[in-house]
């Protein structure tokens, strides 16, 4: 079940580092190198950097803190293909849904994605590692969320920070998973990588009963952040 924090004013949201985590255990390091291999031999274009990932949320009279790590992601893929739920090996995920006027405008990822092929979703990437410091983080999640927009859709207007409305934080405690999403005006008219396929224009007052009606369109995690999405825009 995910934990949704709305209406959050972001000088609320603290960080703190703590690289202790995870505790990976001695005996471990060879199956992770050996699962890598594998993977590396169906996709040898799959990269291994390093990202933040979370061992730690807790609310603090009206703070969200937040600790964090620095992971290399095929210990989190090995982690995460074999079930192996820990602090410090919860994903990091940030994303925007993005709309115009008339409509809101969710990517369908292709049926030769490994995770969720043909569903639909957000602009979304994890947040990748920056020794920007504890304090920075937020720009950092800010800097990342643009990138992402950047690097995997063509839209019809630049975005910058300010255009970013944030609206909520997703704390999954059994996973560690942590989603923020923003929200921002802007259609989307293409795609700059191959993992998307089709965008899909959904109009802002039928969004509602799509959701009812087609719950399985979307990717299950987005589901739930997308019937959190404010009434009026």
């Amino acid at each position: 079940m995910i934990n949704f924090y709305k209406n959050i004013d972001p000088s609320k949201i603290t960080f703190n580092v703590d690289n202790s985590y995870p505790k990976i255990s001695a005996k471990d390091k060879p199956l992770i190198e050996k699962h890598w291999k594998n993977i590396l031999i169906e996709k040898p274009f799959m990269f291994n950097g390093n990202n933040y990932y979370v061992n730690n949320f807790k609310i603090v009279k009206e703070d969200l803190k937040i600790s964090v790590n620095k992971l290399d992601f095929r210990t989190y893929v090995w982690a995460r293909d074999t079930g192996i739920k820990e602090p410090g090996l919860g994903a990091f995920v940030t994303g925007v849904y993005l709309y115009d006027d008339t409509n809101f405008y969710f990517p369908r990822r292709g049926e030769h994605v490994t995770y969720n092929s043909g569903k639909l979703n957000g602009v979304l990437g994890g947040l990748d590692y920056s020794d920007c410091g504890a304090a920075f983080i937020w720009d950092h999640i800010l800097a990342t969320t643009l990138k992402e927009i950047k690097e995997e859709v063509e839209v019809d207007r630049k975005i910058k920070k300010e255009d970013l409305k944030f609206f909520i934080i997703g704390f999954n405690p059994e996973s560690y998973r942590i989603d923020v999403r923003f929200t921002a005006k802007a259609k989307i008219l293409g795609f700059k990588n191959k993992e998307s396929r089709e965008i899909v224009a959904i109009p802002k007052e039928k969004l509602a009963d799509f959701i009812k009606n087609k719950p399985e369109e979307f990717t299950e995690n987005d589901l739930n952040f997308i019937k959190q999405l404010p009434s009026s825009f």
